[in-house]
């Protein structure tokens, strides 16, 4: 019932989140509330451009802007006993890390410890059901992802001071596991990152590579970017086509091999369930029988399909290549230059950083670093063939 609901566009309760209001037509249709809406659009703007939660919420205080709250009261011609405009930063972090704003219909992601109880616990992710294009969005799926980038990417400051731009950003090439920031007593000018396994339990190879060498590495390459693009940016289409074609056509080509495969088992069970419960009615399989072989097929139906919708999807990748690429060319075509690395440009531009173990030659250290960006991945040079 959920799931219809969600999938005609309409919702379980006609109490709308911040920024929608219910439609007229049908309560449980949610509209877009453009004064709401202006406010939501505003947080996320905030966001980006370096504010957190608190500073969002003293701004908003300061302009005045009404509180969730008052706002929907006063829609509804009602009186409020709140102070008008008190934001609190936790009221602008439930709405940074809300998905209904991309036009998401979230559901079953919250239920009762037990019936007596009216408190609401959060079930984990995996176990929410999502339907996307419910309702109309207010924030594009770009941004919406670039927010939660930002916000897993904030970190308190401590006794070393800031933590930096890349704090969370590097990921050992080895094990996977994320380079901490550290510094010892013997080199306090210096922060460096290292193997968080390594620092723990020396499984690993430390990979250390300190923070100013990374952190000028980083913003080159996010200026070698930026300049192409705005200089370029047709070459740079075709270089990330090529580079990922041979890949994708590989993948492709195995990918429909085994698309045909499951979509012929599949059925294939079907004429062998019929088959089956033919024999039930003839009696020439018992009832028992025929309800265990028929679970067995049905759980096999059930992974065919799982498989198959992976298939489908990967076979389409050229689709999702070329939207991944129009994603990142729109976050740089909003910048002409890139300044200085702050935390909040790493994380709209950067997936993750891979750091290699480092190797001295000739006396000399040499470091592989893989700079993994948002929608397209490793970035060539543009001279390479």
């Amino acid at each position: 019932m959920k799931r219809a609901r969600a999938l005609a566009g309409k919702h379980e309760s006609s109490i709308t989140p911040y920024g929608y209001k219910p439609s007229e037509k049908d309560k449980f249709i949610w509209e877009i509330d453009e004064e709401a809406a202006a406010v939501v659009r505003e947080i996320y703007k905030q966001c980006v451009n370096g504010l957190g939660p608190f500073q969002i919420a003293t701004m908003l205080q300061e302009r005045q802007i009404e509180i969730p709250s008052v706002h929907s009261k006063r829609r509804k011609n009602g009186g409020s006993k709140y102070s008008p405009y008190c934001w609190y930063s936790t009221t602008v972090d439930t709405i940074l890390s809300n998905q209904v704003y991309i036009g998401d219909a979230v559901l079953n992601y919250s239920s009762k410890p037990s019936y007596k109880s009216s408190r609401q616990v959060i079930k984990p992710r995996e176990e929410w059901i999502i339907h996307e294009n419910s309702h109309p969005r207010i924030i594009e799926k770009g941004q919406w992802e670039t927010v939660q980038r930002i916000r897993q990417g904030r970190h308190k400051h401590t006794k070393m001071g800031d933590m930096g731009p890349l704090a969370g950003m590097l990921y050992c090439n080895d094990c996977g596991k994320k380079l901490n920031l550290a510094r010892t007593p013997a080199w306090k000018q210096y922060q460096y990152f290292v193997c968080g396994t390594y620092r723990r339990t020396q499984e690993c190879t430390n990979h250390n590579i300190r923070s100013d060498y990374i952190e000028k590495l980083i913003l080159e390459d996010l200026r070698r970017v930026v300049s192409w693009i705005n200089t370029d940016e047709g070459s740079f289409i075709e270089k990330i086509k090529k580079e990922k074609r041979t890949e994708t056509d590989q993948n492709v080509k195995k990918a429909k091999a085994d698309l045909k495969k499951a979509e012929a088992r599949f059925t294939a069970i079907d004429a062998i369930v019929k088959g089956l419960y033919e024999d039930k009615i003839n009696g020439q399989l018992t009832a028992e029988r025929f309800s265990k072989l028929n679970a067995d097929y049905e759980k096999e139906q059930t992974d065919l399909q799982s498989k198959i919708a992976k298939m489908r999807l990967l076979i389409n990748s050229d689709n999702d290549q070329r939207l991944g690429t129009e994603r990142f060319l729109k976050i740089v075509r909003s910048y002409t230059e890139v300044p200085e690395l702050t935390a909040e440009i790493v994380r709209e531009f950067i997936e993750r950083i891979n750091v290699w173990q480092g190797q001295k030659i000739d006396g000399v250290k040499h470091q592989r670093v893989d700079i993994i960006y948002n929608y397209v991945g490793v970035i060539p040079d543009k001279q390479t063939a």
